[in-house]
């Protein structure tokens, strides 16, 4: 049997993070929080992630500095791949979050399907 999906949620938002934890719980995933990117650099230290859930918006370190820090500061994280979530509607938000280094970008609200066929996507190849 395969070892679950290591996943870093990097979220403050409460109800989103117990969103994400039922989705991951009911995909088999093992889910770890974050609630800044201060504390995801401070976990990423500690631990191995397959993937990371990163929102923008964050007290103390939002989502492109956590992302840039990662991938420039980061060796042995820059390869886990970074899925941006943000609820901004304007197109720049996409476009800056793949620019600081994310793989790829989804806007709140989104369907359980499209964030697992991002995983999917970028798990798979």
């Amino acid at each position: 049997m395969d070892d679950p999906l290591q996943i870093l949620l990097v979220e403050d938002n409460r109800f989103f993070q117990k969103l994400i934890s039922d989705f991951a719980e009911f995909h088999g995933f093992d889910l770890q929080i974050a609630e800044n990117g201060k504390v995801a650099i401070q976990k990423l230290q500690q631990h191995q992630f397959n993937l990371i859930l990163m929102d923008v918006e964050m007290p103390e370190m939002d989502g492109y500095e956590a992302t840039e820090f990662i991938r420039r500061q980061m060796p042995h994280a820059q390869h886990i791949p970074i899925i941006m979530i943000t609820s901004h509607e304007h197109p720049v938000h996409a476009t800056k979050s793949l620019l600081t280094g994310a793989n790829s970008y989804l806007k709140k609200p989104f369907r359980e399907d499209d964030l697992l066929k991002e995983i999917e996507t970028l798990m798979i190849g």
